[in-house]
């Protein structure tokens, strides 16, 4: 069989929830390689195997880097509503975060 087109599989963690699930990461190709399935890692302490439905369905949302025009590089904001989106500072943007939060709790409350 050709190695170029085996799947390997490559160890890593659930990127979704806090639990740190193991996963077992099917790629293949060579220089190119792209994420074909997704397994639960039985021998992890975690999981030992299981998968959540999010974490089972991490390949398809595993895009190619040439296919990858969604992904946040850095921030975006709104001046007001209706306005196109503009690149925005990071720390502008975490203390304006921080302030509307700030102030949902105040108006609703904490919970």
């Amino acid at each position: 069989m050709n190695a170029a087109i085996d799947p390997r599989s490559v160890k890593s963690t659930c990127p979704y929830c806090g639990v740190g699930c193991g996963v077992l990461i099917d790629v293949a190709g060579g220089s190119e390689a792209r994420i074909v399935g997704v397994r639960g890692d039985s021998e992890h302490p975690a999981n030992f195997g299981k998968l959540c439905s999010k974490g089972s369905t991490l390949h398809l949302t595993a895009l190619p880097r040439s296919q990858q025009t969604g992904r946040a590089l850095y921030p975006m904001q709104r001046r007001e509503r209706g306005a196109p989106l503009a690149r925005a500072a990071w720390n502008n943007t975490l203390d304006g975060i921080v302030a509307r939060f700030a102030e949902t709790i105040e108006r609703h409350g904490p919970d």
